[in-house]
């Protein structure tokens, strides 16, 4: 690498310029550089990745234990936040006028009746993972489960009230990335039964203000 790129082209390019246009032969050009070159050079990169890798594995695995000391420290903490993240973009997702194509589209399949009632459960499954986010931050193992539960519906209602593909998408997202964090929730407990922080609790209102401020601006116009 890099071969002559770019001298080569443009010598091809002018020595073919009557018997082909540019766009054609710098097609074939970019596939002769896939396969003689970077093709190559990826599974060479790899195999001596995994080489060196095997070589050196005592030190790839001190290195794993000193990155997994602070992750069981971070790792929560990200995670609660994610998911509160994720409670937050439901709501809001539920103060929003959807897009009407889409809806239009949706109400062709779906009673309307599904459609205003996919909206609430939105919002409360939004709800719901602000409050089960605290069970996440204390680590205990039901508010795992729960937050499971909350990020398929939310998925499905994301759906369901305007056909919004590409929160469900985020949603879905967030319930991959969480579902290997088993390991860090551990304690055996019933996170409703703790209670919520006093802090908590003003985080809790302080979003659901926000999500009211948003409600009466984009409704601002509307009797």
């Amino acid at each position: 690498m890099p071969g002559g790129l770019g001298v080569f082209e443009g010598i091809m390019v002018s020595a073919l310029a009557g018997k082909m246009s540019a766009d054609k032969v710098l097609g074939c050009l970019l596939i002769y550089r896939l396969i003689y070159y970077v093709i190559p050079f990826i599974i060479a990169l790899i195999t001596y990745a995994l080489y060196e890798f095997y070589r050196q594995r005592g030190k790839v695995k001190k290195v794993a234990s000193l990155i997994a000391r602070p992750s069981a420290v971070l790792m929560p903490a990200f995670t609660t936040c994610t998911i509160f993240a994720a409670g937050i973009v439901l709501l809001v997702s539920g103060a929003t006028p959807p897009i009407a194509s889409r809806l239009r589209s949706l109400l062709r399949v779906l009673p309307i009746e599904i459609v205003e009632s996919s909206y609430i459960l939105g919002s409360l499954l939004g709800v719901g993972l602000l409050i089960v986010a605290h069970g996440l931050w204390r680590r205990v193992d039901s508010a795992y489960f729960t937050t499971i539960i909350l990020l398929v519906l939310g998925s499905v209602t994301s759906l369901a009230k305007g056909f919004d593909i590409e929160e469900a998408l985020i949603i879905l997202a967030i319930l991959f990335l969480f579902i290997p964090t088993k390991p860090f929730f551990f304690r055996k407990a019933k996170f409703w039964k703790e209670g919520l922080s006093p802090h908590w609790i003003f985080l809790i209102l302080s979003s659901l203000a926000g999500i009211l401020w948003i409600i009466f601006f984009f409704y601002k116009h509307v009797e």
